[in-house]
């Protein structure tokens, strides 16, 4: 389903029209590994990615299929932007969030080496769509360290529809399990 993947655009305005799309948004902090996600899944690198965070500013479109897309956005939390791009960032996710009619659902990613700040608590308290978070970069952590994230996230996400896994670019079974869940959430 992924194979035939193209970049489309890139935008730093949100078109609130309804349309038939169906979207599916990357969303977390700068440098938690949106592009590689969208890479890993799609078995490709259409989405470009870096190791210095803040350099993705504008929300980048993909179509996977007719009518299916997904969504790479900017990094949210980066403080060493300047402050009038981190406020067009902040305004521009939010935007789209609330208002975007065609987004099915959210890929929300927390690196697992900053584990659930007050930033993210608020990008969950303003989701309204499906959301699955990913825990990233666990193959970069103990096995200890690994169980306590699992269980503190069971913890938080206890009364929310929200469902979670821990993700590492390197296990394809997770990968797997993740395009499992898309695919869920867009009823294929």
């Amino acid at each position: 389903m992924y194979n035939k993947i193209i970049f489309i655009k890139s935008s730093y305005k949100i078109n609130k029209k309804l349309n038939k799309n169906i979207e599916i948004s990357f969303i977390g902090k700068s440098n938690s590994g949106k592009s590689s996600v969208i890479n890993a899944i799609t078995n490709t690198n259409i989405s470009i990615t870096s190791n210095t965070p803040g350099k993705t500013k504008t929300i980048n479109f993909f179509k996977i299929k007719r009518n299916y897309y997904f969504t790479d956005t900017p990094g949210y939390g980066y403080s060493k932007l300047k402050k009038k791009t981190l406020y067009n960032i902040k305004n521009l996710l939010k935007n789209y969030i609330i208002s975007r009619k065609s987004l099915t659902g959210i890929i929300l990613l927390i690196s697992s080496n900053n584990f659930f700040k007050t930033l993210d608590y608020k990008i969950i308290k303003s989701i309204k769509q499906k959301t699955h978070i990913l825990i990233t970069k666990c193959d970069k952590i103990s096995k200890k360290k690994e169980n306590k994230l699992i269980k503190n996230t069971k913890i938080y996400l206890k009364k929310t529809n929200i469902t979670f896994q821990i993700f590492s670019i390197k296990e394809k079974f997770l990968i797997n399990k993740l395009k499992i869940k898309i695919k869920q959430f867009i009823h294929l």
